[in-house]
């Protein structure tokens, strides 16, 4: 640094320090800046176990709509395959029977 850069830190240091509103505001307590960063860490730990919750939770509904697309795929031409549907007609129907399935599911999970 310049001594002219010195200089201008220093007059701006002692400016600030004759400042009374910079002197008025009492300092908190160190038990309270602890107990503070104690809550804030605590807080932390909560927010990253829900995120763990939540993601299992997410996983969990994945899991639950894969099967059940699987189910419906593998079992639903022995229960319907005494109907006269085409194929696409059938494939359509039951997707979309698996995707209102897990719209329920999602939508049942939003609301816990």
């Amino acid at each position: 640094m310049k001594p002219d850069d010195l200089a201008a830190v220093r007059e701006y240091l002692e400016e600030l320090s004759g400042c009374d509103e910079l002197n008025a505001a009492p300092l908190p307590s160190p038990d309270f800046i602890w107990w503070r960063s104690q809550l804030a860490e605590k807080r932390r730990l909560a927010r990253r176990s829900v995120l763990a919750i939540e993601t299992v939770r997410i996983a969990a509904l994945v899991v639950s709509a894969v099967f059940l697309i699987l189910v419906t795929l593998l079992w639903a031409p022995r229960l319907f395959g005494d109907l006269p549907l085409p194929l696409p007609l059938t494939i359509a129907s039951l997707f979309l029977f698996a995707c209102s399935t897990g719209g329920v599911l999602l939508a049942w999970a939003r609301q816990r």
